[in-house]
C-alpha cells in the first residue's frame, strides 16, 4: 500500500470457534513521514511494532510518549522532512501520533495490527 494501516482491537469470545474481533482504534499514515518518524524516534513505535515484537498496546506507550515530545520541541527541525511531494507534512506526524499515543493509554490491552 502507499500508506501505513495501523488497527487497536481485542478478541471477545462471542461463542463460537473463532474470537470476534472488536476495532477500538485505526490511523492511517504516508508512508512519505517514516523519514521524519525515524528521525524523531516514532518509527519503531508506529511503523516497525510487529518486527519488534509489540504485542500490546501498552508496550508502545513510552516510546510514542518520548516520540511525540521529540517532534514538538522541534518544530523547525521536523519540518525539513516534509515531503517533497506534499504528500503528508510535520502537523500530520504530530497529531496522528498524539492521537495513537492516547488510543495506546486508553485501551492498554488491545491487540495492535499492522499492514503496509
Amino acid at each position: 500500500t502507499m500508506s501505513l494501516d495501523v488497527d487497536l482491537y481485542i478478541n471477545v469470545n462471542v461463542g463460537t470457534d473463532k474470537p470476534y474481533q472488536v476495532l477500538l482504534y485505526s490511523f492511517n499514515i504516508t508512508h512519505n513521514l517514516a523519514k521524519m518518524a525515524y528521525k524523531c524516534g516514532l518509527h519503531d513505535y508506529m511503523w516497525a511494532t510487529e518486527e519488534l515484537g509489540f504485542k500490546q498496546a501498552s508496550e508502545l506507550i513510552e516510546g510514542l510518549e518520548e516520540g511525540v515530545k521529540e517532534l514538538k520541541a522541534r518544530p523547525e527541525f521536523y519540518s525539513k522532512y516534509n515531503p517533497k511531494n506534499h504528500w503528508g507534512d510535520y502537523e500530520d506526524l504530530v497529531n496522528v501520533a498524539s492521537e495513537f499515543l492516547e488510543a495506546c493509554k486508553s485501551f492498554p490491552k488491545a491487540n495492535i495490527s499492522v499492514s503496509r
